[in-house]
């Protein structure tokens, strides 16, 4: 292993596309990870913990600095990822050497890390909010409880939180138990970096991302996507859903109207079906960021969206804002998008990519390394510079 003055960890090893509902983490971690691999500065090393399948999707790694990857072995099972993550990743950051360690899943260790300093994202608490019973019922089981304790573990006990937006900063430091920092990094998007041509046909669709979870409110955007439908007449259009849930049991009583791609569909498919439909209708009453919204203008198409406070905050002057709960106030949205042509679309593209920036986003997260690993470092790495 080389010697470097600045050395940065990010542990990915509790990442696995098989076992989790949060697909979107994984992208952030490995877009993440690829980004900051691309500013690091020829002093400085960055180790990366991970599977052989996740080093698979993070693909090329190609920096100014040194970048180095430790393997980390498979998970076999729910009990083995807690024995590793409280235990196991202390002895491998140990042995790495590095000043810091990031954790994108947001679940850092309960054992101390010694002189590591820690960094966490943790996008929003909306896993202590489904625990203590604001969308419904209170969750009880044993994995939320570990999932939520993890999380306030981390929030009381990371040298720096990082979070998505202002309102998920806010509801964190609600939650903290002491002064750590917590710094807001508006993340970049993880769709690829094809833009939108004036030559992609439009079908005749409504797309909503379908989910379980209640603050998703996904039976709400099927509903008022197939009643802008019916009440205008729109023959020809039908509502996509994209995966299964809240939303299924109105496409079970109007199948005619509806159409629907698999929860397992590749990021290429949605790709293709989100650039080629008509809008994409979000109903959510509480995200962190609000990634579907954005993720579709930036390609090009249109979004009507609720009006929690994440979206006004992302979406500030970015049309096709409506009051949640309300049809009319929907319709008239969507009316005002579908009035909208390509070249709009295209310019507002350009305004979501360029707020949700890979390279703004990962030269931030780093600034927060070398802030943390102290001047110390910055004084030996001048040093070995000038010999």
């Amino acid at each position: 292993m080389c010697s470097w003055p600045s050395a940065y960890g990010v542990y990915l090893g509790d990442l696995d596309r098989r076992r989790t509902d949060s697909q979107g983490i994984i992208s952030y971690s490995l877009a993440l990870t690829r980004a900051l691999s691309c500013v690091l500065e020829p002093f400085e090393r960055l180790v990366v913990f991970c599977s052989s399948t996740v080093r698979d999707e993070l693909g090329d790694l190609s920096s100014p600095g040194c970048v180095e990857v430790v393997p980390v072995a498979p998970l076999r099972g729910a009990i083995q990822q807690v024995q590793r993550d409280q235990f196991g990743v202390v002895r491998l950051i140990a042995r790495s050497g590095v000043d810091v360690i990031h954790f994108p899943k947001g679940r850092a260790p309960w054992r101390s890390l010694a002189l590591t300093k820690v960094v966490a994202t943790i996008h929003d608490d909306i896993p202590m909010q489904y625990r203590a019973g604001r969308f419904g019922p209170r969750w009880r089981d044993l994995k939320s409880a570990y999932v939520v304790a993890n999380l306030r573990r981390t929030l009381g006990r990371a040298d720096t939180i990082l979070t998505d937006s202002h309102f998920a900063c806010r509801q964190l430091e609600n939650d903290r138990k002491r002064r750590s920092a917590i710094k807001v990094v508006v993340p970049g998007l993880t769709i690829g970096d094809r833009r939108p041509t004036n030559a992609t046909p439009r079908a005749p669709r409504l797309v909503v991302f379908d989910s379980p979870f209640e603050h998703k409110r996904t039976d709400e955007a099927a509903g008022f996507a197939l009643r802008y439908i019916v009440e205008h007449g729109l023959a020809d259009h039908k509502v996509l859903l994209l995966g299964s849930g809240r939303a299924s049991v109105i496409r079970d009583r109007f199948p005619d109207r509806f159409e629907n791609e698999p929860s397992a569909a590749a990021p290429h498919r949605v790709d293709e079906l989100v650039r080629s439909s008509r809008a994409v209708a979000v109903a959510s009453r509480y995200e962190g960021l609000g990634l579907p919204a954005l993720e579709a203008w930036a390609r090009g198409t249109p979004a009507v969206v609720a009006d929690c406070e994440a979206a006004k905050e992302l979406l500030r002057d970015v049309p096709g804002i409506y009051r949640g709960g309300d049809y009319s106030s929907f319709a008239a949205s969507l009316d005002n998008v579908l009035a909208l042509d390509q070249v709009d679309y295209d310019e507002w593209s350009r305004v979501v990519n360029a707020r949700c920036d890979w390279d703004r986003a990962a030269r931030e997260v780093l600034a927060v390394y070398r802030e943390l690993a102290g001047p110390g470092d910055v004084q030996l790495r001048d040093r070995e510079l000038l010999v």
